[in-house]
């Protein structure tokens, strides 16, 4: 059974606690929950070097560096780390959109949303263990889905481009869509996208992140003409999962 680490970060002490009391309640089948708790936000910045942490529950209004500052922070360095924003505030919904935030929970905090929220990670990340499988010469290669930022098609051949460089393989564009899942989306004859990896949408392209490249940290693609309605709804559709 794998361990969720989890970072509270609230100035509060009885919101960190209360928030706490009810993860350590929370049961599943894959995983167990392990808290850290931070009521000053440079003391989970400290921190980040040498811990890992797989959730942030951030508040957003923390007196000298704000939620949003720190989550900014975080995502400097993790992309793929969940962070859900808690406030008693609704006016703040816009920004977190730009740190790419997996939930906004409206304060005080109940068990109920909080439980449906790690439920929604909990699968996601349950999910995220499949793999795409590609023969090359005389071998079959695996890649976990969570590490494919986008295909790339040229002629006969696939370019995957994952967090670790590029790989090409022979595979037409029906055999490689019947092998994906719903994470991914075709947004060009060009390009198929691992949504997960999304960071915006902005006007006729995508952006998406790469979070351990040594070269670049992110990649804009265009959305052609054909697939411009489809992988927009896909791509609402996908958001709306998520919130």
């Amino acid at each position: 059974m794998k361990t969720l680490k989890i970072a509270i970060c609230d100035d509060i002490p009885i919101v960190t606690t209360s928030i706490e009391n009810y993860l350590l309640e929370y049961t599943s089948d894959s995983f167990t929950i392990d808290c850290d708790i931070f009521n000053q936000s440079e003391r989970l910045i400290n921190n980040l070097n040498n811990s890992h942490y797989d959730i942030y529950i951030l508040d957003v209004e923390i007196p000298t560096i704000n939620g949003l500052q720190l989550a900014k922070l975080i995502r400097s360095t993790d992309v793929h780390a969940f962070i859900i924003f808690c406030t008693y505030y609704t006016q703040y919904m816009k920004d977190v959109f730009e740190v790419n935030t997996f939930d906004y929970l409206i304060k005080p905090v109940t068990k109920e949303k909080l439980f449906k929220t790690i439920d929604r990670i909990t699968d996601l990340l349950d999910s995220e263990e499949e793999e795409f499988y590609y023969k090359k010469r005389n071998e079959v290669v695996l890649v976990p889905f969570k590490n494919i930022i986008y295909f790339e098609k040229k002629g006969r051949y696939v370019l995957i481009h994952t967090e670790n460089g590029a790989d090409e393989f022979i595979m037409s564009t029906n055999d490689l869509l019947k092998k994906l899942n719903d994470s991914f989306v075709q947004i060009h004859t060009s390009f198929i996208i691992n949504l997960k990896s999304l960071i915006r949408l902005s006007g006729e392209n995508v952006i998406l992140k790469f979070s351990n490249h040594e070269l670049q940290n992110h990649q804009i693609l265009p959305i052609s003409r054909k697939f411009r309605s489809y992988a927009r709804t896909e791509i609402l559709r996908y958001m709306e999962r998520k919130f």
